[in-house]
C-alpha cells in the first residue's frame, strides 16, 4: 500500500510544453498521445487519467473546451445559406442526370433533394418572417 503522505511534487521538465496545448502531451516524456475516443461532455466538467502510449506512464488531463465567435451581417449569412442550399440541390439533380444509378442511389438523391428542398423553403420563410418584422429597424 502506497503511503500518500511520501508523495512528493515531481520537477517539470522544462523541454515538454503540456501547459494549454492542443495536443495530449506527456509531461513525463513529451509524446503527442491521440485523445480518447469515448470523450463526451462530462469531460469538460473534470480531469481524468490516461495512459501515455509511449512511456506507459498514467497522467492527469484537464480538458477545456474555447469557444470562438464568428459574426455577419444576417443579409449577408441569408445569402450564404440559401446559395450553399442551392448549389447542394444542383449537385444532387446533376449527379442523377449524368450517372446511371441503380434504383437505391437514384431514390437517396431524390430524398436528399426532396429533403434539401423543404430545407431550403423552410429557411426562405423563417427569414422572410425575420425580415417582415425587423423592415422598421433597416
Amino acid at each position: 500500500m502506497v503511503d500518500l503522505t511520501s508523495i512528493k511534487e515531481l520537477e517539470e521538465n522544462e523541454d515538454i510544453d503540456c501547459d494549454y496545448t492542443s495536443d495530449l502531451v506527456c509531461p513525463y516524456c513529451g509524446y503527442k498521445n491521440e485523445p480518447d475516443s469515448e470523450c463526451d461532455t462530462e469531460i469538460f466538467e473534470e480531469s481524468y487519467e490516461t495512459e501515455c502510449v509511449e512511456c506507459e506512464k498514467h497522467f492527469m488531463v484537464v480538458a477545456t473546451c474555447t469557444i470562438n465567435y464568428s459574426s455577419e451581417p444576417i443579409e449577408n449569412y441569408y445569402l450564404r445559406e440559401i446559395e450553399s442550399i442551392t448549389k447542394n440541390i444542383q449537385q444532387y439533380k446533376h449527379i442523377i442526370e449524368s450517372e446511371d444509378l441503380e434504383d437505391n442511389t437514384l431514390q437517396y438523391f431524390k430524398s436528399l433533394i426532396s429533403y434539401k428542398t423543404i430545407e431550403l423553403n423552410q429557411f426562405n420563410k423563417d427569414f422572410q418572417q425575420y425580415f417582415d418584422d425587423n423592415s422598421e429597424n433597416n
